[in-house]
């Protein structure tokens, strides 16, 4: 009986290393060259951006669009890096 216990603690614990070294190859492989230009979707080299919302308005059945609601900026430096976001 206690060889039967015994194997079955050291089976599990084999499958759970291989289980943990699995999750640790994969998080190595996904952070690859991830640079803010890839995060937000751009190519080619962009020093900034500005991304403005408004507000949507209902008229006669139609939707327009409203009153500025606010404005993003974002930096990025010569690597393709977020340096810096300004939000109003």
């Amino acid at each position: 009986m206690k060889n039967t216990i015994w194997f079955s603690f050291h089976k599990s614990a084999k499958i759970a290393l291989l289980l943990l070294a699995g999750f640790s190859l994969n998080s190595f492989s996904a952070s690859e060259e991830e640079n803010g230009w890839a995060e937000d979707g751009l190519k080619g080299k962009v020093k900034s951006y500005k991304e403005f919302s408004f507000k949507a308005e209902h008229l006669l059945g139609f939707i327009k669009k409203g009153k500025r609601a606010g404005a993003t900026i974002k930096i990025y430096d010569e690597k393709g890096n977020e340096i810096e976001v300004i939000k109003y």
